[in-house]
């Protein structure tokens, strides 16, 4: 590939940050939802199974949390600080959750570690 400008980049290579569909916690407490899963969607509820490690999150109207971002719009939401706890190792500042859909509306993803 040859050299390209860096403010041309974005149309030369697709990232994962803007067509995967995933859920960053960070431990500021902040989430954030991928576009591709957010759809315009408003508020969320998110729920956590810590015994098997995997989260859910459903989009859609008059839901528990609130999403706000940048002007607005944006997929961000709070967590309490033991979902922070259960999902990000200490010596991290956030983690990245794949999400699937399922055919019951939520989205589902896995925060088990390679190792375990």
């Amino acid at each position: 590939m040859a050299f390209i400008s860096m403010n041309e980049i974005s149309k030369h290579i697709v990232t994962s940050s803007k067509t995967g569909k995933f859920l960053t916690i960070r431990k500021n407490r902040v989430a954030y939802i991928s576009k591709s899963v957010l759809a315009g969607e408003k508020t969320v509820e998110m729920q956590i199974n810590v015994e098997k490690k995997e989260v859910r999150l459903r989009l859609g109207e008059g839901l528990r949390n609130k999403l706000c971002g940048p002007g607005g719009i944006g997929g961000q939401f709070t967590v309490p600080s033991a979902v922070i706890e259960a999902i990000i190792k200490p010596e991290k500042i956030n983690r990245r959750i794949d999400l699937e859909k399922n055919s019951d509306g939520w989205w589902y993803g896995s925060y088990k570690s390679e190792e375990e």
